[in-house]
């Protein structure tokens, strides 16, 4: 009768309080996404583009148990550490557009060598045109490093999410004075949970 009783309690306070809900995480932000996105997978010729798959939870969590979130369901950082090997991601947003991924600052540890990366972005509205990436490798064989890629011809799906742009990738070795450029267009497909 008590279980009962308590049961019922707390489905009135669900229906009478429509306020309450679960918490909804918004990850797909940091690769430009928005809405109840499943997956995203990317087609693209970005070297420093290492995983091209990324997979969501129905409420909006990356599919991972190591990023943290801040109250408003964006992701704010990861932190690992199993000693030989670190690894520690901060993200920022606007202040005005608090959707709008800013800077992301990463560090790595691996043995002696230690990388740092400092990411920023820039926008037209809420459509990233310039990602200028600053990254300086510590340790046995130290180097710096300046990538700036610039995006346009954007196309778009039925939820706003871009599926294909233009890239011109420009990058230079700040050690050596090396430089690379490169032009190709990348595409992704995103599914949504129902």
């Amino acid at each position: 009768m008590i279980r009962i009783n308590v049961i019922t309690l707390f489905l009135s306070i669900l229906v009478l309080c429509p306020g309450i809900k679960a918490q909804d995480y918004k990850a797909a932000s940091l690769w430009d996404a928005n809405g109840n996105v499943k997956e995203i997978k990317y087609k693209t010729k970005d070297p420093l583009m290492k995983k091209k798959k990324m997979k969501f939870e129905k409420d909006g969590k990356l599919k991972s148990n190591v990023m943290t979130y801040d109250d408003n369901g964006y992701p704010c950082g990861i932190d690992m550490n199993f000693g030989v090997v670190a690894f520690s991601v901060k993200f920022t947003y606007s202040s005005s557009k608090p959707h709008l991924l800013e800077n992301v600052v990463m560090d790595t540890k691996v043995r002696n060598d230690y990388n740092s990366y400092d990411i920023t972005f820039s926008y037209e509205g809420d459509v990233p045109v310039k990602r200028v990436i600053n990254a300086q490798k510590k340790g046995d064989d130290p180097a710096s490093f300046e990538w700036t890629n610039i995006f346009s011809n954007y196309k778009f799906d039925s939820k706003g999410n871009w599926i294909s742009r233009d890239v011109e990738m420009k990058g230079r070795n700040l050690t050596d004075s090396t430089t690379k450029e490169s032009s190709y267009t990348e595409t992704r497909e995103l599914t949504y949970w129902q």
